[in-house]
């Protein structure tokens, strides 16, 4: 769930969904009356030829995915108006990504098909994709989870491993 109160998957189909109803959308508060929300939206703009497989979403909206093409895409202009977002950015990786995770405050990471393990630097709350991937541990884990102040990741030998702080 992302902190903004939406969550974002994807379906058997590859198509990205969010779970509507969530909110109360006159008051943006919570809605409690439905806690588990209403039904499951098809986000919009969803790129045909991108072929979503991974979707991980963290503060303020930041929705980030990966394709089996081993391509990264961040989610624009989500807001109030518009809880989806409107469409995909294509990001720019020297990697073929596995996975992407979003933190709660904002960092992102992500493991490449070779179990590298890479960080986004240069994200901010005015640039919201940052600039560069950073090489942070090579051929070490195939999954990663950020949280708020430590990163949890998994290795091909099914070994889980924590590291604190993000930078």
């Amino acid at each position: 769930m992302c902190a903004n109160r939406n969550i974002f998957a994807v379906g058997l189909d590859g198509v990205v969904r969010m779970r509507s109803g969530l909110d109360d959308n006159q008051r943006r508060t919570p809605n409690f009356d439905s806690p588990y929300g209403l039904e499951w939206a098809t986000v919009a703009a969803n790129p045909e030829n991108y072929e979503i497989d991974q979707v991980s979403c963290g503060f303020k909206g930041k929705v980030w995915a990966t394709n089996p093409n081993g391509q990264i895409f961040r989610r624009t202009e989500i807001d109030g108006d518009h809880p989806s977002g409107t469409a995909w950015t294509f990001v720019e990786s020297s990697f073929n990504a596995k996975m992407v995770a979003v933190g709660d405050n904002g960092p992102v990471w992500a493991t490449a098909d070779n179990s590298d393990v890479y960080r986004r630097v240069g994200i901010s709350n005015a640039d919201f994709e940052g600039n560069a991937w950073e090489l942070v541990s090579p051929n070490s884990l195939k999954q990663v989870s950020v949280g708020t102040c430590q990163v949890w990741g998994v290795n091909v030998w099914h070994e889980v491993f924590r590291r604190r702080g993000l930078t």
